[in-house]
């Protein structure tokens, strides 16, 4: 079982961004942009999941409405088995008050998750 907190401290949330992307080079290894995503985090609300004391990942969100997020960069560490977590950190946040969540880039930038 995961629990799902948001973190509030600007340090914090750069610190939790850093940790995830730093574990996932094939994803994020271009040093600058990586940066960007953990300088830009403090400025977003960023929702973290953990087992226990393990840190899973992390969603961060900008809100363009009360009622919509849109997700700024997600990251899930690799020891993680995904298919496991993947709805129920999505329905978590969601129960937080988002309605729904969309990834704004690739090939599945219309789609809703559910």
């Amino acid at each position: 079982m995961f629990v799902i907190k948001e973190v509030k401290d600007e340090e914090q949330k750069m610190a939790v961004v850093a940790e995830v992307l730093k574990d996932l080079p094939e994803w994020f290894g271009i040093p600058e942009s990586t940066q960007a995503y953990i300088e830009g985090a403090k400025d977003l609300k960023v929702w973290t999941a953990f087992q226990e004391s393990n840190l899973l990942g992390f969603v961060s969100l900008s809100y363009s409405s009360e009622d919509c997020a849109e997700i700024d960069c997600l990251g899930v560490k690799k020891i993680i088995p995904r298919s496991r977590n993947w709805k129920g950190i999505n329905y978590d946040y969601r129960k937080r008050g988002s309605q729904t969540s969309g990834l704004p880039t690739g090939q599945n930038s219309r789609r809703r998750f559910k």
